[in-house]
Order: structure tokens, then sequence, then C-alpha cells
């Protein structure tokens, strides 16, 4: 979806369906593949392989994105734009906190005329959910076991840690283009709200903004503009900048091509102890990075469907009459 040089996705399963059900090839496995593919370990239904089968050695060496000198941080857990399809699935290969690993084919685009695109990677951790979790789900009215992130992903439980990247590009050209992370911190184990911040702020800089809503989560915003330098609240565009990518991967996401770099982190306060954490959400976009390799991608696609259907024209017109 776009208007006036702004795109935007709705959050969760709402994306899903709607991206998924705009004229695909109608492959009921379309959302995702199931596995990394290319150079990577094989990751057969969305459940890591052994570390023994693995492709590549760990470390991972990574070989593209590399931050210009001088520019901003804009990575989370080594992973920010530019980085290659390859490079991003080695580095999640290689951490052994998000084990389970899937990759769906469409997230911006609606459809990919049967390209096998590679367009999100989810790497978390939690278990597998069994027929039974998936059954129970089901018939439930309230809460959920399993997560399938919206994108037929394999469904697991009990996720404390998820690492998120959006990609634009045809196959074996993709380019991370967004990074959204979330950990959930259990029971007893929670840190101090501002530590974290202090974290934050020790790694991303001084915050442009930081506030607490209605509901106890503390919010931190960087946005930079077209650049790379701080962009003040005076701005014209702040507000525009602003309403923009989300700390959660689950709520609607927003871009625009006049904005740059854009961070956001939401710290949300255990229950009964705002001084500690339950949960940290982050993401990081380049917003006009991501619009302007969005719209290329989408051509790149177009191109390669009326050279496929001219192909196929014109063998039909020269099969001989048998």
């Amino acid at each position: 979806m776009r208007a006036n040089g702004i795109r935007f996705v709705l959050g969760g399963l709402v994306t899903a369906l709607l991206i998924t059900g705009c004229g695909d090839s109608g492959d009921d496995n379309a959302a995702s593949s199931g596995a990394i593919g290319g150079n990577s370990a094989e990751v057969a239904q969305g459940e890591k392989a052994p570390a023994k089968e693995l492709s590549r050695k760990c470390p991972a060496k990574v070989t593209t994105g590399v931050r210009p000198e001088g520019a901003p941080v804009d990575d989370i857990v080594g992973i920010r734009s530019g980085m290659s399809f390859d490079d991003v699935s080695w580095l999640l290969e290689c951490r052994d906190d998000v084990p389970i690993i899937n990759v769906a084919d469409k997230w911006t685009i609606k459809q990919n005329y049967d390209v096998p695109t590679r367009q999100i990677i989810r790497a978390s951790d939690g278990g597998l959910c069994s027929g039974q979790d998936i059954a129970r789900d089901m018939g439930s009215m309230s809460s959920k076991t399993c997560d399938d992130g919206g994108y037929k992903f394999k469904p697991v439980k009990n996720i404390t840690q998820q690492i998120i990247v959006a990609f634009n590009g045809m196959p074996g050209e993709e380019k991370a283009g967004a990074v959204w992370r979330r950990n959930s911190f259990p029971e007893g184990e929670s840190p101090a709200i501002d530590t974290l911040v202090q974290s934050l702020s020790g790694k991303y800089g001084a915050p442009h903004v930081t506030e607490k809503d209605r509901r106890g989560i503390t919010n931190l915003v960087w946005i930079y503009d077209l650049l790379g330098r701080p962009m003040p609240k005076s701005s014209r565009d702040w507000g525009n900048c602003n309403l923009s990518i989300n700390a959660s991967f689950a709520q609607s996401q927003r871009w625009s091509a006049g904005c740059g770099l854009t961070i956001k982190a939401a710290i949300a306060p255990t229950y009964g102890n705002e001084l500690l954490a339950r949960e940290m959400s982050m993401g990081i976009m380049h917003q006009k990075n991501f619009y302007e390799e969005g719209e290329a991608f989408e051509r790149a696609l177009q191109v390669a469907y009326e050279a496929r259907k001219k192909d196929e024209a014109a063998g039909a017109a020269t099969a001989p009459d048998l």
C-alpha cells in the first residue's frame, strides 16, 4: 500500500491475510518456504538443523552491508540494512538463542508471480507446537498458545526471543531493509528499565525522544534526516517520520521516502512493578532506502512476469500442430 511517497502494512495476521489473498499463485504454502535455502543450512519445517549439519562455520563472516564511517549506529545484534540474505541467515544460524528459523516469501508485495521470493526471516526460541496445541488454539476464543507470526510459519510456543528481518530484491539479490527484535524476560529475571535505557543510549546515543505512555511503556525514538543528521522536533518532517515503523513487528508499519534512519524501542514494565522490564521490543529502518528498494523490487517482479508471458506466447505461436 502506498500514498504520496508513503508505504505501510498492517500488523500481524491481518497483514498476512491482506497480502497473501491478493492474486498470488494459489499455493497454500506460498506464505512461508519453511527453509532458508540458498547457501544456508536446510531448515525443515521451520526447525533449525543441528549445528553439525550447518553448511557454514561460525562465527559468521559478513561481507555485505558495512556501515559507512561516521554514520549512526543502525544495527540490531549486528544485522543492518544492506546485508545480503545469505549474510543475515548466516548470522542467525550462528546464534544459540533463536534456533527456530522460518522464511516468508511475501510481506509488502501483493504477489510474486511464482518467483521464489524471500521477504522475511523470523528467528526465535521456544518450542514447536504439537498437533494438540494447534487444535486447542483453534477451539479457543481467548488466548492462543502457538504463534505462527501471521505468515504460516511453523507454529511456535513460549517465545521469549525473536528477531525478524525484512528484505527487498529478486532471488539472490535480496537486501535487508528493516530489523525487529523482541525480548520477553522470565519472571524473577527482569532487568531494571533504567538499565535497559542506559544500554540503548550507550549503543545508539541519547534518544531524540524518551516518553512513557499511559500503559507505563517507556518509548525511545531516534530519527535522522536524509543526510544522517538527528532530526529536530521543529522540523516539518518530524511528525511524518515519527509516524513510521513500530518497535513491535506485530503492529502496523509505515515508512516514507522523505525520512532517513529511524530507530524505536518500547520497554514494557512488569505487572505490579513499574521499575522492572517485562518485555522490550525494537525496530530499525532507513525509511527512504526501504521505500526505494521496495519500489524497485516490485518493478523487477513485473518486468520478470511480463518477460515470461512474452516467452510463453512466443513458444505457443511456434509450437507445431500435432
